[in-house]
């Protein structure tokens, strides 16, 4: 069905306010030959069954495809199902050069289930993935979901997740985008049952030719479920970043608490940040907010570094080395050091940003 009906869509539109401020013709899709990947997962317990609580998640996301790149990936013959069980699984996704290619991960953790699982993407050079990672969490179940990115800064991502998280379980999705020179994501968690919880947190660093576009979908159904999206954007040189984030609350999510959080921090005049953070709410017993900024880095900050002697371009990459950690300091204590230091890197690259002492 997803493959029937991507057959009749074409790419989306910028007059979709999804895809206003993301132009994915820059992509070259259809003249790209379709090849296939090579998909490597490490661990004990990967090839999970298809059970039917997973196959009636995939039966509501077929009824939600409102884009050619979700409904090819959902309909990708190169489908790899992983079960969390327990520990730490690894899902590398390989590609030739210049080449498009359509994957579905399908992470499975079944009731009780805890876990972690990392995405990464080693693209060969001028490589597009698109890539569908759905998330199904039963009850009691933990699952921290860790997309790392690209590995090559000439390769490019279209990221779809789809989360669904049952009573009392907890769905952790972080995601570090640096690698690439255009990511188009969304995160779309639907928090099912009572006192389900998930926390989205993201990472942006764009730097000279870079476009990031991420956006949040928080989908509170069940009662009293809990809900956190905080993704922080670091944009440089002529880098751009797009951060769209909803918090929607059905009439029987009574007791919902939900947040939305977006930092973007700019360090050049030509760098630009967009921030959209919107709320559809369907009943008065709710908690929901946002906050959102976008600015250059403070002066009161730099002279408070500068003071102690430390030079302009230093005191621009710690700030923008605590913008960073702000996010990745939340992640399991065994991924956060590497991951904040990958985009370390990329601020360290920028045009007048330097980082005191090696970012290994």
């Amino acid at each position: 069905m997803a493959r029937e009906k991507a057959s009749g869509m074409g790419l989306p539109a910028r007059s979709e306010e999804e895809w206003r401020r993301t132009d994915v013709t820059v992509l070259d899709w259809e003249r790209r030959s379709n090849a296939g990947v090579r998909v490597l997962v490490e661990g004990d317990e990967a090839g999970a069954g298809e059970s039917p609580a997973v196959l009636a998640m995939l039966e509501r996301l077929s009824g939600r495809l409102d884009n050619v790149f979700l409904a090819r990936a959902l309909g990708s013959e190169e489908v790899v199902w992983v079960r969390t069980g327990g520990g730490e699984r690894v899902v590398r996704i390989r590609q030739g050069e210049r080449v498009r290619s359509d994957v579905h991960v399908l992470v499975e953790a079944r009731p009780g289930d805890q876990g972690v699982v990392r995405l990464v993407h080693e693209g060969g050079r001028g490589s597009v993935l698109n890539v569908l990672v759905s998330v199904w969490v039963g009850e009691g179940a933990r699952v921290v979901l860790v997309d790392e990115g690209a590995r090559r800064a000439d390769a490019a991502r279209v990221v779809h997740v789809w989360g669904e998280v049952e009573r009392g379980a907890v769905l952790e999705h972080a995601s570090l985008v640096t690698g690439s020179w255009f990511t188009k994501q969304r995160v779309h968690v639907r928090l099912a049952g009572e006192g389900a919880e998930a926390f989205l947190r993201g990472v942006m660093v764009a730097g000279r030719g870079d476009h990031y576009d991420a956006r949040t979908v928080q989908e509170h159904v069940g009662p009293q479920t809990r809900s956190l999206a905080q993704y922080h954007a670091v944009a440089g040189e002529d880098g751009r970043t797009v951060y769209q984030g909803l918090i929607e609350v059905a009439g029987s999510a009574r007791g919902t608490d939900a947040y939305l959080s977006n930092k973007n921090l700019l360090l050049s005049e030509e760098a630009a940040s967009y921030s959209i953070p919107t709320l559809s709410i369907g009943t008065d017993d709710v908690r929901c907010s946002h906050g959102s900024t976008t600015g250059h880095v403070r002066e009161e900050e730099l002279f408070y570094l500068r003071s102690r002697g430390i030079p302009e371009e230093e005191a621009v990459g710690l700030l923008a080395a605590a913008h960073i950690r702000a996010v990745t300091d939340h992640l399991p204590s065994s991924l956060a050091e590497r991951v904040a230091r990958r985009a370390e890197r990329k601020v360290k690259r920028m045009k007048g940003v330097a980082l005191r002492g090696e970012v290994a």
